[in-house]
């Protein structure tokens, strides 16, 4: 069995910007439309959220990758 943090994008997580990503880990993320299976949300040890202004409920699953890509290499380069 895998031994890293598995990080699971949903909306109510930890802020992506109080993450501490480390420099091991799987990303799981969901469709817009029906999230992540349970089956697979039951993997997640560190739930995370990309914050949102309004009531926006979800975006786009290739944004929201980008976006948490983007913030895991912020953190290794600091």
């Amino acid at each position: 069995m895998l031994r890293c943090p598995f990080f699971g994008a949903v909306l109510d997580g930890t802020s992506i910007y109080e993450t501490k990503w480390g420099t091991e880990g799987i990303v799981i993320l969901g469709n817009e439309g029906q999230g992540i299976t349970p089956e697979i949300i039951n993997l997640i040890t560190n739930p995370v959220t990309i914050p949102r202004v309004g009531e926006a409920e979800s975006l786009n699953v290739a944004i929201s990758a980008a976006i948490l890509c983007a913030d895991i290499i912020r953190n290794l380069q600091k």
